[in-house]
């Protein structure tokens, strides 16, 4: 059982545990590193994010996700408040999938599921075929 979690009754299994642990990580993040060509080809991964700083100061965010309280809200309303540019509208997960998203398109997708990266779903696919509408 070397991969197992260790005995806390057993305090000498702990640091060669956490050492093990460590030693992992560091050898992904130095792979990882390698691979990637260290710092000049990691700030170039994100250089679309930092175009987006700051791009919606002074705006408000609308967080929308799949529950019943958005059956309270009007697509009408919320889409006019969007249009005058005054907020900016994000959709978590299976929202983009709802009538409201079709009513009222949503300016950013934010994905918390890794559900979302097998694409054998046809579930999945769907919601990316919503963004091609």
């Amino acid at each position: 059982m070397k991969n197992s979690i260790p005995d806390p009754y057993l305090p000498r299994t702990l640091p060669g545990y956490y050492f093990g642990q460590m030693k992992k990580a560091y050898r992904a993040w130095l792979l990882d590193s390698v691979k990637i060509g260290f710092h000049k080809t990691r700030t170039k991964r994100f250089e679309a994010l930092k175009k987006l700083m700051n791009s919606g100061k002074g705006k408000i965010a609308i967080v929308l996700a799949n529950g019943p309280s958005v059956n309270i809200l009007s697509s009408s309303k919320l889409y006019q408040f969007k249009e005058h540019g005054k907020a900016d509208m994000f959709c978590v997960n299976f929202f983009i999938n709802s009538a409201f998203a079709i009513e009222c398109p949503p300016d950013y997708w934010v994905l918390s599921d890794p559900y979302f990266f097998n694409f054998e779903f046809k579930r999945v696919q769907n919601a990316f075929e919503m963004l091609k509408m």
